[in-house]
């Protein structure tokens, strides 16, 4: 996968990390357990070290927090061994998880909240932006429209513009148009690439992209709302799983 697996020496170091990884028996495990079960199992493997000096079970939310940190230095990693072709597609691939950070941001700013609370939501990620810009950003804006103009100036890849346009303040709505725009985005850079690297990187984002419409629509039918209202929130072009299909599902029975 993304032409890199000729390359003995990178073998070798993913090979090395395989024990940081955990393993599908314990997610299994994990799977069983309630809340604070999962934390104390979560103690005891490979990221575990990343719970030490905490005294207080975190939070779900601080959790995710934990967890993706893990990711990032996994993928960190991975970057200062990878040639520059498959060094592109990794960090190609981390701009969703700077989309995510924006949403925070976008949620957060909406309820007023303290800028303490900002800083616990974003996870800064390789070649992206850090923590102080985040919290510039939303110090200096009075609104969603705001925020979003200066994080444009800061020369994202994803035209943010896109998620107000027809003067929506439904912060439902432009979480969804950003995870679209982002997918989007991600597609068209993905075409910039040769080879394994294009074949691999367009799998990976269209197999994301099918699932999450599949989520988006099984969320939708327990909730009970029709499909026009759900179409905000499909991703397209979607990858085999096709619009007409996902719509024939959706109004099928249960």
């Amino acid at each position: 996968m993304l032409g890199i697996l000729r390359y003995g020496f990178i073998n070798t170091k993913i090979r090395g990390m395989k024990r940081e990884f955990i393993a599908y028996e314990q997610y299994l495990k994990l799977a069983e357990l309630n809340y604070d079960e999962l934390i104390d199992e979560l103690k005891r493997t490979p990221y575990g070290h990343a719970f030490r000096g905490m005294y207080k079970t975190p939070t779900p939310i601080e959790l995710e927090k934990i967890l993706l940190e893990e990711l990032t230095k996994s993928y960190i990693k991975v970057l200062k061994w990878l040639p520059t072709e498959a060094m592109k597609v990794i960090a190609l691939h981390m701009m969703k998880y700077e989309a995510e950070n924006i949403k925070a941001l976008l949620r957060l700013k909406t309820l007023n909240a303290e800028v303490e609370r900002l800083k616990q939501h974003i996870t800064p990620i390789p070649l992206g932006l850090s923590v102080e810009e985040y919290v510039k950003v939303y110090e200096e804006s009075k609104d969603i429209e705001e925020v979003i103009g200066k994080l444009m100036e800061l020369g994202l890849p994803i035209p943010l513009n896109e998620a107000i346009e027809g003067g929506v303040k439904d912060i439902k709505i432009i979480e969804a148009r950003i995870e679209r725009m982002t997918y989007r985005e991600l597609m068209n850079e993905a075409k910039k690439l040769d080879g394994k690297s294009l074949k691999s990187i367009r799998e990976l984002l269209g197999l994301e992209i099918d699932l999450t419409n599949v989520k988006n629509v099984l969320r939708a039918k327990k909730i009970g709302i029709d499909w026009s209202e759900l179409e905000e929130y499909v991703i397209t072009p979607t990858y085999k799983v096709k619009l007409k299909k996902l719509k024939s599902a959706f109004e099928k029975g249960n």
